[in-house]
């Protein structure tokens, strides 16, 4: 997947029940796309465990707010669990 852009987000269908859009420029940005059209943008990480988990950053957000909070916000701050 490329960068992820206002106009790839408005035009995600989910096929599924779900698909995931992943955003290259910034590692363990997404969108979640579900059946119903509801969108989210997430973000993906690891935590101590080295578990993986998942975020959800904003619901129907703009991505270049999604990936200016992503940016002002490091993982390190994430929530443990």
């Amino acid at each position: 997947m490329a960068k992820l852009t206002k106009r790839s987000a408005d035009a995600a269908r989910a096929i599924g029940s779900e698909i995931f859009l992943w955003d290259d420029e910034l590692p363990g940005l997404g969108l979640r796309v579900k059946k119903s059209g509801a969108k989210s943008f997430i973000v993906q990480y690891r935590n101590a465990n080295g578990r993986s988990r998942r975020l959800v950053q904003a619901q129907n957000s703009f991505v270049l707010q999604a990936r200016q909070v992503q940016r002002d916000r490091p993982f390190r701050e994430v929530p443990e669990g």
